[in-house]
Protein backbone atom coordinates (compact mmCIF):
# COMPACT_ATOMS: atom_id res chain seq x y z
CA UNK A 1 0.00 0.00 0.00
CA UNK A 2 0.95 3.61 -0.39
CA UNK A 3 0.38 5.49 2.87
CA UNK A 4 -0.09 9.25 3.22
CA UNK A 5 0.56 10.58 6.74
CA UNK A 6 -1.34 13.51 8.23
CA UNK A 7 -2.08 14.96 11.64
CA UNK A 8 -5.45 13.67 12.79
CA UNK A 9 -6.87 17.18 13.12
CA UNK A 10 -6.24 17.78 9.39
CA UNK A 11 -8.20 14.73 8.22
CA UNK A 12 -11.91 14.07 7.88
CA UNK A 13 -13.01 10.66 6.67
CA UNK A 14 -16.62 10.61 5.52
CA UNK A 15 -18.71 7.49 5.04
CA UNK A 16 -22.33 6.48 5.42
CA UNK A 17 -23.47 5.29 8.85
CA UNK A 18 -22.05 1.80 9.38
CA UNK A 19 -19.78 2.18 6.33
CA UNK A 20 -16.53 1.81 8.27
CA UNK A 21 -15.36 -0.85 10.68
CA UNK A 22 -12.36 -0.68 13.02
CA UNK A 23 -10.20 -3.47 14.31
CA UNK A 24 -6.94 -3.98 16.18
CA UNK A 25 -4.66 -7.00 16.25
CA UNK A 26 -3.53 -6.23 19.82
CA UNK A 27 -5.02 -4.18 22.65
CA UNK A 28 -3.63 -0.63 22.48
CA UNK A 29 -2.06 -1.46 19.09
CA UNK A 30 -2.68 0.12 15.72
CA UNK A 31 -6.34 0.69 14.99
CA UNK A 32 -7.18 -0.16 11.38
CA UNK A 33 -10.26 1.17 9.60
CA UNK A 34 -11.79 -0.63 6.65
CA UNK A 35 -14.75 -0.16 4.34
CA UNK A 36 -17.59 -2.55 5.19
CA UNK A 37 -18.72 -2.65 1.56
CA UNK A 38 -15.48 -3.51 -0.29
CA UNK A 39 -13.10 -4.41 2.56
CA UNK A 40 -10.36 -1.93 1.59
CA UNK A 41 -8.29 -0.63 4.49
CA UNK A 42 -8.83 3.13 4.47
CA UNK A 43 -6.51 4.17 7.31
CA UNK A 44 -4.74 3.27 10.52
CA UNK A 45 -3.67 5.14 13.62
CA UNK A 46 -1.67 4.15 16.67
CA UNK A 47 -2.53 6.98 19.04
CA UNK A 48 -5.69 8.99 19.54
CA UNK A 49 -6.10 12.76 19.69
CA UNK A 50 -5.82 15.77 17.39
CA UNK A 51 -1.99 15.79 17.40
CA UNK A 52 -1.66 12.08 16.65
CA UNK A 53 -0.66 10.92 13.16
CA UNK A 54 -3.04 9.00 10.91
CA UNK A 55 -2.01 7.00 7.85
CA UNK A 56 -4.41 7.14 4.89
CA UNK A 57 -4.44 4.64 2.05
CA UNK A 58 -3.32 7.06 -0.68
CA UNK A 59 -4.61 4.82 -3.46
CA UNK A 60 -8.15 5.63 -2.30
CA UNK A 61 -7.67 9.41 -2.40
CA UNK A 62 -9.03 11.54 -5.24
CA UNK A 63 -6.25 11.45 -7.84
CA UNK A 64 -6.95 14.96 -9.10
CA UNK A 65 -6.46 16.38 -5.60
CA UNK A 66 -3.19 14.59 -4.81
CA UNK A 67 -1.48 14.54 -8.22
CA UNK A 68 0.75 17.49 -7.31
CA UNK A 69 1.58 16.46 -3.74
CA UNK A 70 5.28 16.09 -2.98
CA UNK A 71 6.25 12.47 -2.35
CA UNK A 72 9.19 11.70 -0.04
CA UNK A 73 10.84 8.30 -0.50
CA UNK A 74 12.31 7.03 2.77
CA UNK A 75 15.05 4.53 3.48
CA UNK A 76 12.79 2.36 5.61
CA UNK A 77 15.41 -0.33 6.14
CA UNK A 78 17.74 1.38 8.62
CA UNK A 79 17.89 5.15 8.80
CA UNK A 80 14.42 6.35 7.71
CA UNK A 81 16.10 9.30 6.03
CA UNK A 82 14.67 10.84 2.86
CA UNK A 83 16.44 9.42 -0.19
CA UNK A 84 14.34 11.04 -2.92
CA UNK A 85 11.54 13.58 -3.44
CA UNK A 86 9.34 14.13 -6.46
CA UNK A 87 5.98 15.49 -7.57
CA UNK A 88 3.32 14.14 -9.89
CA UNK A 89 3.79 10.43 -9.29
CA UNK A 90 2.76 8.34 -12.28
CA UNK A 91 0.19 6.38 -10.26
CA UNK A 92 -1.92 9.55 -9.97
CA UNK A 93 -1.67 10.65 -13.61
CA UNK A 94 -4.21 9.42 -16.14
CA UNK A 95 -2.55 7.38 -18.94
CA UNK A 96 -4.18 9.72 -21.48
CA UNK A 97 -2.25 12.69 -19.96
CA UNK A 98 1.24 11.10 -19.92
Amino acid sequence: MLWAYYRRRAVAITAPRGGLQTYSVRPHGRRFVRCTRCGCVTSWEKERGADAWVALNARLLDHALVADVQVSVLDGDKTWRVIDRYRRPAIFISPSQR
